[in-house]
């Protein structure tokens, strides 16, 4: 009776004829990870381990014998151990199952967690086919490998271009739901913002409640629909609504009056013919006059909304006609001026202003409102937004300036977190007249080697007390980079306190990548300023900050009580 040849002989016999046929010269190789390791504990006896499956490709003339082969895993601390296969898998099997002991990859540095696997000859250990290597990506932790990419920038909008235009609208709206125009700065004029639209009966009633626009009138126009035009406005009601809107504007800005050169400029959208259509009289469909004219049928005024009528090239409604709006002809002074044309004057009117010192007087007749202006220059803008900042003592550092014909802010300076940039960036989001937030702030980078960043204190300590041993529990911020060490691994907080002290707790399971983490601090640690170091380390306590575990920051911690 004939023996059966020895596995290895059939094995080499195999390689040795695939070579000769120009066929495979392996029974089996492994070609890919095939995702991220999974882990399967042991709450007994035992090992708990890492599954980490491969992709195999197996020859048509590999030996079918599953015991004849094994995986042979190269661990992070160089050592070889060799595994038979799972009972599901072998030759006709598309995966492998690679065990690797989670105490081999725990508690190390991200770049040191490195893994080689290969098929190999379960009795000679003779290797098949290509190996594997695995690293820090194919086992799971609290940060993905592209944490250390640049965190933001955060910025937000777009600034306006107005270029040769000189007006541009603002993307957001004001208070009231007014939209405002940035006419840009000159060498004659420092520019200022100035709203769209007349003021509404809607908007008036809102600040000025006794606003009615049918008080001491005799004709019969209908005036008084709250999107119309607000009439019958003395200068001091008008300056009355507009101190009522800067009071409830928390952004901080002013309005007023807009002057009368500023007032023409807008109108005529900084051309200089009479209107902006041009000299004549005669115009396309943009303003409400009295005469053939395109106008209202009913003869009266009209919304700003309402259709058939055209803004000017810079956005702006019914500069002429309509109702006539209150300005002042010198900026400071106290002279009014009644200017623009009405529904019931002819276009020439619209030049001929109406001037009284008198703010209780209304003029030839009632049909007179108002259009705010405020002006807002490079060094106000700046400073309502440091202003805003200024209440979080992370944003210190940050520098503000601020471009008026942009309506934009730029933010740089360092901040201590990627968050920080962000929060400063949505801080912001009250000024509902920049168009755009440019984030130029820099965030200190974390050193290779480490994987944490500490940070303040992010809420009150909590006092306790264990076996008669006082502590204060503080919330402090974390900054973690990654990739961080696998799932599972041992943090341990360090405080390092006065006279070469040391205490060190461990970190909850949960507490790595997330933020903020608890740190418990020896009340007795404490030195004359309420100060410890804090620091961070992995898989052991270290009981100084030079300690090789060391994985953050060495950080100055001080509880307020």
């Amino acid at each position: 009776m004939r023996r059966p040849l020895p596995a290895l002989l059939v094995l080499m016999i195999f390689c040795v004829c695939g070579a000769r046929q120009g066929g495979p010269q392996e029974p089996a190789s492994l070609t890919q990870w095939l995702g991220p390791a999974s882990l399967v504990s042991n709450a007994g006896p035992g090992e708990t381990l890492y599954l980490l499956r491969a992709s195999v490709r197996w020859s048509d003339s590999a030996p079918n014998q599953r015991s004849r082969y094994a995986v042979e895993l190269r661990r992070p601390d160089g050592q070889v151990e060799r595994r038979p296969l799972r009972p599901s898998e072998g030759p006709g099997s598309s995966v492998i199952t690679v065990q690797i002991p989670a105490r081999a990859v725990r508690n190390r540095l991200p770049n040191e967690v490195r893994i080689e696997a290969r098929l190999v000859d379960a009795a000679s250990g003779t290797p098949f086919g290509r190996s594997l290597s695995g690293t820090i990506d194919q086992f799971p932790t609290t940060t993905s490998p592209e944490s250390r990419r640049p965190v933001g920038p955060f910025s937000r909008g777009r600034a306006l271009d107005p270029g040769d235009q000189g007006g541009q609208l603002l993307p957001r709206p004001g208070p009231d739901g007014w939209r405002f125009l940035r006419i840009a700065s000159s060498a004659e004029s420092p520019g200022l913002f100035l709203a769209t639209t007349e003021a509404t009966n809607r908007q008036i009633s809102e600040r000025l409640p006794d606003h009615d626009p049918n008080a001491g009138r005799s004709d019969e126009f209908i005036l008084d629909a709250p999107d119309q035009p607000a009439v019958n406005l003395t200068p001091r009601r008008a300056e009355a609504y507009l101190k009522a809107l800067s009071a409830a504007d928390s952004s901080g800005v002013s309005y007023r009056l807009p002057t009368l050169d500023e007032w023409h400029h807008a109108a005529r959208a900084g051309r200089s013919t009479r209107f902006w259509w041009g000299d004549s009289p005669e115009f396309p469909e943009g303003a409400n006059f009295f005469g053939p004219e395109p106008g209202e049928a009913s003869d009266t005024t009209v919304a700003a909304s309402a259709p058939g009528y055209e803004t000017n090239p810079w956005g702006l409604s019914h500069g002429f006609g309509n109702v006539e709006e209150w300005v002042k002809p010198i900026r400071d002074g106290s002279a009014f001026a009644r200017v623009g044309g009405h529904f019931r004057s002819e276009p020439d009117e619209a030049f001929e202003p109406w001037v009284t010192n008198d703010p209780d007087a209304l003029g030839p007749d009632p049909f007179v409102g108002l259009r705010p202006a405020f002006d807002l220059d490079a060094e106000r803008g700046a400073a309502l937004i440091r202003a805003a900042l200024a209440d979080d003592p992370t944003l210190n550092d940050v520098v503000v300036s601020f471009d008026p014909d942009r309506s934009q802010a730029t933010l740089s300076g360092l901040v201590p977190e990627p968050d920080d940039r962000r929060r400063a960036v949505e801080l912001l989001d009250r000024f509902w007249w920049l168009a755009a937030v440019e984030d130029a702030m820099v965030t200190p980078s974390i050193p290779e080697g480490q994987l944490a960043r500490l940070g303040a204190p992010s809420g009150p300590p909590r006092r306790t007390s264990v076996l008669g041993r006082a502590f204060l529990e503080v919330p402090v911020a974390v900054r973690w980079d990654g990739p961080q060490p696998v799932v599972g691994s041992d943090w341990w907080v360090n405080v390092f306190g006065r006279g070469g002290s040391h205490f060190a707790h461990q970190l909850d399971r949960n507490a790595p990548g997330r933020s903020p983490v608890r740190v418990s601090v020896p009340v007795a640690l404490l030195d004359a300023d309420r100060s410890v170091r804090i620091a961070l380390s992995l898989g052991r306590p270290e009981s100084s900050p030079d300690g090789r575990g060391i994985v953050s920051d060495l950080a100055t911690l001080t509880v307020r009580p």
